[in-house]
């Protein structure tokens, strides 16, 4: 069963996006930033991160720099609601 990791400051996001992966029957772990989701990780890499871009503390960026350089092949979704092409760009540049 795959460990999928869910980090978003917004609890109404991060309950729908659970209630949706264990009916699907995967096991979910989830934090409210990025520094949570570190410390939650504690040395075992999950198969899968969806995170949120804006978040209070560590946003999604710094945290997608800190576990590429753990973990370099994790799969990683970056969610949004305030994109723009600057932060695409920006965001492909610290996945290489």
């Amino acid at each position: 069963m795959p460990d999928i990791l869910v980090i978003d400051d917004d609890i109404n996001t991060v309950d729908a996006i659970i209630e949706g992966l264990t009916t699907d029957g995967h096991n979910v772990v989830s934090a409210n930033n990025g520094k949570e989701a570190l410390e939650k990780i504690n040395g075992k890499e999950p198969d899968l991160v969806l995170t949120d871009l804006m978040m209070p503390g560590m946003n999604g960026l710094k945290f997608l720099k800190m576990i590429k350089k753990l973990y370099p092949d994790i799969t990683i979704i970056i969610i949004t609601g305030f994109g723009s092409v600057e932060t695409a760009v920006e965001i492909g540049r610290a996945h290489v």
